[in-house]
């Protein structure tokens, strides 16, 4: 299970090294898999904020982009990935500019020892001055690839400035440890689990998440449609089960765009941790656009 220190330390203070951290932690008890960072071979990689993307004059599969990187003139890359369109605009993405350094592998070659260097160049006669990155060249792996963007450029969720360095906009210096998780230890499969232990072996306070369940008024109680009605709800209650609690989360905003560029900080800080965490990110409405045969 890889656990973000990040996410460990909203839980338990943690103040000492990786590497003491890790020792400690082994001679309590826990096993330890590796360490993950997922700054390595990563240099030159910014934000970039996607100004015009244009038709390419030669190639009907490639699109010509303007993006703003933070410099003085925008910079101009072109691209063949299928989720970037003419006409799109205002979204913010990952740039290697030219003489960046990413882990890899690019698109449709085999992964380098030591990342990739990225250069400035021509598509089809047009100057294209470096390139805009998806998760897979930024070393992340396919199973927390955003489903949007599988096979295209990573359009990055929310608010960037241009040029912000992409390891402190993403959090991607922050390490992530793999602890192998035994069958009689089912405590630690989770992030207060393992920050319970880490408080057990430093000697440390540990603080649970702030959470508040309050009664809803029954004029409040209502479901789409406007039915006051109860929901059904059929549960296969074992042997030994004593209780059976559920609970039902309405007034969703179902406006909320899927893209999630519009949720609070708060909640894309949390994605970037879930990625960390060999989590792929999924938005709160995925399980009623799965409802509706979406």
């Amino acid at each position: 299970m890889l656990a973000p220190i990040k996410w460990l330390e909203e839980y338990t203070d943690i103040n000492v090294g990786v590497q003491e951290f890790c020792d400690r932690l082994i001679l309590s008890g826990s096993n330890l898999e590796t360490v993950d960072y997922y700054n390595k071979d990563i240099e030159g990689v910014v934000i970039g904020k996607v100004l015009s993307v244009e038709p390419h004059p030669n190639a009907d599969k490639l699109t010509v982009c303007q993006i703003d990187v933070g410099r003085a003139e925008p910079v101009q890359i072109c691209t063949g990935a299928p989720n970037i369109v003419p006409g799109m605009k205002d979204f913010f993405v990952p740039v290697a500019v030219d003489g960046a350094k990413v882990p890899g592998p690019l698109h449709g070659k085999p992964k380098v020892e030591g990342g990739e260097y990225i250069h400035a160049g021509e598509l089809r006669g047009v100057a294209s001055n470096g390139m805009m990155c998806n998760c897979s060249e930024l070393g992340f792996p396919d199973k927390i690839v955003p489903y949007r963007d599988k096979d295209g450029i990573w359009i990055l969720d929310g608010e960037y400035t241009p040029g912000m360095d992409i390891l402190e906009a993403l959090q991607l210096n922050d390490p992530a440890i793999d602890f192998e998780i035994t069958p009689n230890r089912p405590d630690c499969l989770s992030m207060i689990g393992m920050a319970r232990e880490a408080a057990a072996t430093f000697g440390t306070k540990l603080t649970y998440p702030e959470t508040e369940c309050k009664k809803i008024a029954p004029e409040r109680r209502l479901h789409p449609g406007g039915d006051q009605a109860p929901r059904p709800v059929q549960a296969l209650l074992l042997p030994r089960r004593q209780r059976h609690q559920g609970g039902a989360v309405s007034l969703v905003d179902a406006e909320i765009p899927d893209d999630g560029r519009h949720a609070p900080h708060q909640q894309h800080r949390r994605h970037h941790e879930l990625r960390h965490a060999g989590i792929r990110p999924a938005h709160p409405r995925l399980r009623h656009q799965h409802r509706q045969g979406r």
